[in-house]
């Protein structure tokens, strides 16, 4: 049998808000039951919760071994954007968070970093880099695969625009891009998304 062990670091409360920003940091640790609580494998996860904005948003997580060597770590980079004009948001250049307090602030994943171990040296990685729109969607996801650049992929993504109903974020069309050679792998397309919230046709070609 396993039993699972929860541990929390780091906790922040916005005075301002009054209202509490989570833990820095939570970490998960497996325990085999049957062999006096031995670790199996531990997840730490890291969050930001410097200001009510960042809340809840994972940087990095990382799955160690029972000696707390690494074996697979992720991390997260986020932008910050206000929501009506687009313009970045520093949240670090006003401690107290007054100036805050009348902004509207959407925080973007930008990019995220994925890291395999061995014998506690990373071993190989990989990445994808994000971009959106002024709704927040993903319109553009470069994934760079290996550490070779002839691997990168490039996924446009666009979404409907319906005039008449708020249903303006549902996917459109999408198609893989070779980056290297610039030769589409896989296209995608729906129609008559307004009409219902859903596809009345779609194509695919590969």
């Amino acid at each position: 049998m396993q039993a699972t062990e929860y541990g929390y670091a780091n906790n922040r409360y916005h005075h301002l808000e009054r209202e509490t920003l989570g833990y820095a940091r939570v970490t998960e640790t497996h325990l085999d039951t049957g062999n006096g609580d031995a670790v199996i494998r531990t997840i730490v996860r890291e969050y930001r919760n410097d200001s009510l904005f960042e809340k809840g948003l994972i940087i990095a997580e990382r799955l160690q071994g029972p000696d707390g060597a690494p074996f697979v770590e992720t991390k997260n980079t986020w932008d910050f954007v206000d929501a009506n004009n687009q313009q970045p948001v520093a949240l670090d250049q006003d401690a107290s968070g007054l100036a805050l307090l009348n902004r509207t602030v959407f925080p973007r994943l930008v990019g995220t970093e994925q890291t395999w171990f061995e014998d506690n040296s990373p071993a190989r990685s990989t990445g994808w880099a994000f971009e959106h729109d002024h709704l927040g969607n993903v319109v553009r996801v470069r994934d760079f695969g290996e550490s070779i650049s002839e691997d990168d992929m490039l996924i446009s993504i666009t979404y409907s625009d319906c005039e008449n109903s708020s249903w303006v974020n549902l996917p459109a069309s999408y198609q893989v891009i070779e980056v290297e050679s610039g030769s589409v792998l896989r296209r995608r397309r729906a129609e008559q998304l307004c009409a219902n919230n859903s596809p009345t046709a779609l194509w695919e070609e590969y």
